[in-house]
Order: structure tokens, then sequence, then C-alpha cells
């Protein structure tokens, strides 16, 4: 009679042989791989027996290189022994090296997954996907109507637009970075150990359906956004075993949204549905990439790590890259970047400012010896295609990490961006070195960004009291890709900026005047613009007749005098109401719009002196009075002269410049002797 150790040994030794026959007989259709698969990357999978339907298997994300067909047809994944296992793709794409393949995977070990043949023949058996949560995402297709078949009819229609094993069919995110205008089905087998009744609770984004074994259980029939997780619930009993779930979504607009909870027996609250409770579909880690035949093949890891908001709608993504090298090696690592970014390091991080594709090459010095790698990355515009819930990168090391950037590499687009981000966490040197770099891009963008843009840099700029740089701004900003209207803007922005705040108002009437006369065949509206510039860069300069010659020639022939009064006294209420509440961009945009629709007022006086008084709210009672001065000098024949004289004196007095406001004081007495303003002290 045999012992028990023994027969446990017995027992041990059936199991295993019926599991290689299992194997053998699974490949039995696919064969050994043969020669010409020159590239593999170890695949390591950790399998749970589990009597789930459907065969046993795993999945895995990992980087091929360029040797790769584009549409991976050359992809084959086989056990240790070189057998080719069942496998489906399920992301794969010719714009970047990152692969997403479904295996079959019998038992737990090593798998490889080959390619680099040019020729590789007939295609591997398909995997049909039984285990894990299974999601297919189509590209929208819209009719059918809100019933279930309508719904099923429209997914059948649709054109696959990728596929994914996800945690679980909860999600308030698009994995695959699709926004708007989605369908998606999640399949998957429950496990039910225990017998009894489940109710379950189910919402979409839009509409969907819920299906267990066959049976409609829950269906949203009209789009509409979630409003909870148990807006619909239905209970119905079930018996031990294993039950098919499928969950259809069809997103008209909205951001993708599933959610399905569950009561189990002996519980009363909700609980989103656990992973633990579907079949299993073990993730397989990635090893190095070699060649056969070769020694050290270069390689190197891929992990996004963390993300920032950048307004109005962007993020920062922060990837981390280390290389895949043998203990013994002591290199030298340098890496390149498509974005005109390098770094140096055995593991560097790197911030993408825009989604878009990315080439990545490690060049490895070991001694004499060099090595390279490249890989193609997709960077989306959030990073949820990794993550469920990113982690938030704090903004002081973004800071430090874009701030060795070298910025005459970077895009228009990309050098905005960075202007966004430094501007919105308040780190003002990072906000003028990149400011300038993007002025001086050639890139074209859009005319209102550009504006924008250029106003809040020069705005910035005037805060720190360095005015100089914000006239020069928008000189240099002048110079982009940008329709003549918005060019002859920017001059305006200029003449303001130098005339009201700089040393050398004739500089202002030179470079206004000198660029008026090197555009020609302007618009008719551009050139009013700029014409408006140039008027108010003369009154700066004191340069009265001109400045009234330019105010005439600006001013549209027909105006409606009673519609005009109406409008000014509009602007005039709204502007004193501005600068009384704080609102000091607002009121100067008024003002501005103000002398470029009635040029003339800037000759009549009202509207420089409600500047004089923004000037004064701003803390800029020096400017105010120097900007009353240049007026009296130009127009001095204005109705408002006096009293603006009278408050360049009172705004000398409260810069602690008594000798100017004396000055002031005493041209009001020659000039003006018959106004009240002159007896004033």
């Amino acid at each position: 009679m045999k012992s028990n150790g023994y027969r446990r040994i017995e027992i041990g030794l059936i199991y295993l042989l019926a599991g290689l026959l299992a194997t053998a007989a699974t490949c039995r259709g696919a064969g050994v791989l043969g020669p010409g698969w020159p590239y593999r990357r170890a695949l390591m999978v950790a399998a749970r027996p589990e009597n789930a339907p459907g065969k046993s298997m795993a999945w895995a994300s990992f980087y091929t290189n360029s040797k790769r067909l584009p549409n991976g047809s050359d992809l084959r994944i086989t056990t240790a022994g070189g057998l080719v296992m069942p496998m489906k793709l399920l992301q794969i794409s010719p714009n970047n090296d990152l692969v997403t393949v479904a295996f079959e995977a019998p038992s737990s070990g090593t798998y490889y997954a080959c390619w680099g043949n040019p020729h590789p023949g007939a295609p591997p058996p398909p995997l049909k996907i039984d285990r894990g949560v299974y999601l297919r995402a189509y590209r929208f297709a819209p009719g059918g109507n809100g019933s279930p078949r309508g719904m099923l009819r429209a997914l059948e229609h649709g054109q696959v637009a990728g596929r994914l094993i996800v945690p679980n069919i909860f999600l308030g995110y698009d994995p695959l970075g699709f926004a708007r205008h989605a369908m998606f089905l999640y399949t998957g087998y429950l496990h039910i150990v225990r017998p009894g009744k489940y109710t379950f609770g189910f919402d979409v984004a839009s509409k969907g359906f819920l299906d267990l074994d066959g049976d409609m259980l829950l269906t949203k029939r009209y789009p509409g956004g979630m409003w909870g997780r148990v807006r619909f619930h239905r209970t119905v009993r079930l018996r031990p075993g294993w039950h098919k779930l499928i969950v259809g979504q069809i997103s008209y607009g909205n951001r993708m949204g599933v959610a399905v909870d569950w009561i189990t027996p002996g519980r009363r609250q909700y609980q989103p549905v656990p992973p633990s409770a579907f079949a299993m579909a073990p993730q397989a880690t990635p090893g190095r990439l070699t060649k056969i035949g070769d020694g050290y093949q270069a390689d190197f890891n891929i992990q996004p790590e963390a993300q920032i908001f950048v307004p109005s709608d962007h993020y920062f993504q922060r990837w981390a890259f280390e290389v895949d090298v043998p203990a013994s090696f002591a290199p030298a690592v340098k890496w390149k970047f498509s974005d005109g970014q390098t770094a140096l390091g055995l593991r560097v991080d790197h911030d993408f400012l825009t989604p878009g594709n990315y080439t990545i090459t490690a060049v490895i010095r070991e001694g004499t010896h060099r090595f390279s790698a490249t890989r193609r990355i997709t960077v989306r515009t959030e990073m949820y295609s990794q993550f469920p819930y990113p982690p938030t990168d704090p903004a002081i090391n973004v800071a430090r990490l874009i701030n060795g950037y070298q910025l005459d590499k970077l895009s228009g687009e990309q050098l905005y961006r960075g202007v966004r981000f430094f501007e919105h966490y308040s780190a003002y040197a990072g906000l003028t070195h990149w400011g300038i770099a993007w002025a001086l891009s050639p890139d074209k963008q859009p005319d209102k960004q550009v504006l924008k843009m250029a106003v809040r840099l020069g705005r910035r700029l005037e805060l720190k009291k360095q005015f100089t740089q914000a006239a020069n701004l928008y000189l240099l900003v002048a110079r982009k890709q940008i329709s003549a209207w918005a060019k002859a803007t920017l001059m305006a922005h200029y003449a303001l900026t130098e005339g009201d705040f700089g040393k050398d108002s004739a500089r202002a009437l030179a470079v206004t005047s000198h660029w008026i006369r090197h555009q020609p065949g302007m618009p008719a509206a551009a050139r009013r613009m700029a014409e408006v510039a140039e008027c108010y860069a003369a009154i700066a300069a004191g340069n009265g007749p001109l400045a009234t010659k330019l105010a005439q020639a600006a001013t549209p022939p027909h105006i409606n005098f009673k519609s005009a009064e109406l409008r000014q006294g509009e602007w005039a209420r709204d502007v004193e109401s501005y600068i009384g509440s704080g609102h000091f961009d607002t009121a100067r945009n008024l003002l501005n719009q103000w002398d470029c629709q009635f040029p003339l007022e800037m000759i009549r006086g009202f509207t420089r002196m409600e500047r004089m008084k923004l000037m004064v709210a701003m803390g800029y009672p020096t400017v105010a009075a120097k900007m009353g001065m240049a007026f009296a000098a130009a127009c001095p024949g204005s109705f408002y002269a006096a009293e603006i004289l009278y408050r360049s004196a009172q705004n000398f007095k409260a810069g602690g410049h008594r000798t100017m406001a004396m000055l002031a004081m005493a041209k009001i007495k020659k000039a003006y002797p018959e106004s009240p303003y002159a007896y004033k002290h």
C-alpha cells in the first residue's frame, strides 16, 4: 500500500502532465516559432488558476522598436519553448511603439513577445477574450433609438477605435483619450459565491444599458448626465457560479462616465462591483529587450509619472525614462527628445508641454562602446490613458524642470503654454524669460490668442515697473504671423505704453510713424487703428498739429451726434465705476475702445483726464502728471487743459516732485489766468 507522500507525488505529476498536454493542445494549430524573428521582450505572468469561462489569459503593454511592422502583423507571443500562443492585438499605432496585447497564458511563467520578421506569414491563432473586464471603444455612429437593441445596432455599425483590459466597470474618464462622441462596450464574467438577491445600481453619461446573462436588466434610454450611481436599479436572484455582464454606453457629447454598483446579500448599502468579482486577466510584467544572437541591446523603460493643469484646458505631463543596463555597466547616458530638449543621466524626467507624437533617443556610452535606442510615444491631452486618477505634479517641480529647456527649440504653441503655466503659478522670472521667447517665435498662432497673451505679458512687466520692456514686447509680438488688424492693435498698445510710461515719447511717435509708412495696403480698419495709435503718440510727444490731423483722418465721416453722446456717457460711467472698484484692466480697455471709436476725444481731453485718474488709482501719480503735461503742451486749446494741468501739479506733489508741481501751477497762471484753477494751491 502506498503512503500518503507517494500518493501526493503521483497526483502532482498527473496535474503537471495534464497542464503540459493542455498547453500543447492549445498551441497545436500554431506550432513553434521559426527563425527570422530577431527581437523579443520577456513577459512575466503570475496566473491564478480558476474555473472561469474561456481560456486562461494575460495581457501586457510594452514598447517595441522601429523594426516592428506598422500594423503589428509580425507580433507573436510564445512560451519559453517557442510555442506560438493565441493572441489578440488590443492597441497598436503606426505613430508610436506602444503595443497592448492579450494572449493565452495557461500557467505562470515567462512568455516572449517577438517581432521584426518582414515576412511573418500566417497570423497567430486568434484569442477569444472572456477574462477580465474587456472594453471596446467605437467611433461614434449616430442612429438607432433609445432601446437596447437600437444601441447594440449602433455599436455593431461603429468603427473600433481601441480595445483595453480595464480594472472594473466604474470609470469617470475615457482610457483611450477620446473626450466626446464615442461608444463603449464592456464585457466580463462575474463570480457569484453566495446565492441570494443582488441589487444592481447603474448609470452612464448619455445613454446605455446593463445586461446580465442575456437579460437586459437596466436601460437609460435618453441622453443625460450622470445623476448618481444608483439612479437606475433592479434586484435579481443569482446562483453561485459565473454570470456574463455586458454594459454599453453611447456618449452624445458628454465626457465618459459609467458606474455599476451592487448590494450583495447581507448588506444594505451600494458599493462598486470590485475588480476581484470578475474573472481574472493578469497583467504581465515586461522585461528587457533582446536581439537573438547579439549581446547587450540598448533599451530603456518609459513611465508616465504625473501631470499639472495649465489654463484654460491643458496639462503638462511628466514622464520618466530610465536606461535598462546590466549591473556591471557604469555608462554615460545622453537623452534626445524630439521637442529639441536634451538631458543627461541614467534616469531623467521630461515634461511634455503639448500633446502629440514624440521620439526619444537614449545614447549610452560604456567605455569605448556606444549603444543607442529610440522609442516613439504618444502623449494625449491628459494622462488618464495611463492612470484612472493621475498624480498631480507640484508646480515647483515643473518650474525647476522646464526652466532648463532650450526655448529656441520649442514651438510657438509650446512656448505659449509655458507662459500660461508661469503666469498661472505666479513664477515671474520664468514668465519673463518664456514670454520673450514666445514673442520672438515666428510660429503662426490665432490673432485672439496672440493679442491676449501680449497684453497679459505687458501688464505683468508694467507691474514690475519695467515699462520699456513692456513697450518693446509689443513691438516684438507685432512681427508675428498675424493679421494687419492685430499688428495695428499691438502698435497701439506700444504707443500707449511707451507714450505714457516710457522716458522717450518722441521715440514712440517715430517708431509708430515709421511702422505705418512701411505697411502698404492695410485694410481700412487696421489703418484706422494705426492712425489712432500714431495720434496718441503725437499727443505724448507734444505734437498737437500732427495729433489733430491724425485724429480727424481716423474719425468716421458719418457719426450720429446723439448716439455718440449717449455712448460716450455710458463709457464715462463705466470707466469711473471700474476705476472705483479696482478693475483697472477693464477700465483701460474701455478707454482704448473710446479713443478708437471717437479719436477726436483724445484732442478734446476728457479721455486723457480719465486715463490720469486711472494711473493714480493704479499707483502711478508721476506717470499721470507727465501725461497731463504732455497733453497741455500738445492741445493747449482744450477745454480741459487747465484742469489737467492742475491735476498734474497735484500728482507731481503726491509723487514727491514739488518743483515740477510748482512749474505746472506756474503754467496754469501764465496760460490760463482766467481759470479758477490758476488760484488754487
